[in-house]
């Protein structure tokens, strides 16, 4: 069947699929699913064309930033030529306050943020504060007052 590359075929690999979301730690959620499912989500406005192809098309409203891009479907091995009109789409979103960053960008900060964890840990603060840790854990009457606030066992 043939189609031009603004009207999207259904994706095969879609049937019975729910909209895919992943939220980013530091740069924007991402989000996945047929046009229709985006636009139930109230996503992708209703007016927005979609992009032929590989293209993307961005905008804003009066807090997002969004992009959208024709992608393959998760669990397809099919070539560019065999899903380049199938109606799966990514759809990128990030607050207009910030800038949206790369991957490798998001993973080294995360990196960053993980050795000055670890050099707080190993500071004099910080094994005064597992110390303090270590000294609640085997305190009894402690451990029996967090568990009766709480719905935490004693010991844990």
């Amino acid at each position: 069947m043939a189609t031009s590359d603004s009207a999207a075929a259904p994706a095969r690999h879609s049937v019975d699929r729910d909209i895919i979301v992943n939220i980013h730690r530091h740069f924007h959620c991402q989000f996945q699913g047929t046009a229709e499912q985006l636009r139930a989500e109230r996503l992708l406005p209703h007016d927005k064309a979609l992009p032929p192809g590989r293209k993307s098309v961005s905008w804003e409203d009066a807090h997002w930033r969004f992009k959208l891009v024709r992608t393959r479907a998760p669990g397809s091995t099919a070539l560019f030529s065999e899903w380049r009109h199938e109606d799966w789409w990514r759809l990128y979103r990030w607050s207009k306050g910030t800038e949206a960053i790369s991957f490798a960008d998001a993973r080294m900060a995360e990196c960053r943020e993980e050795l000055k964890r670890l050099e707080q840990a190993r500071s004099p603060a910080g094994a005064r504060q597992a110390n303090l840790r270590w000294n609640a854990k085997q305190d009894s009457t402690f451990q029996m007052f967090l568990a009766s606030i709480t719905s935490r066992r004693p010991g844990r």
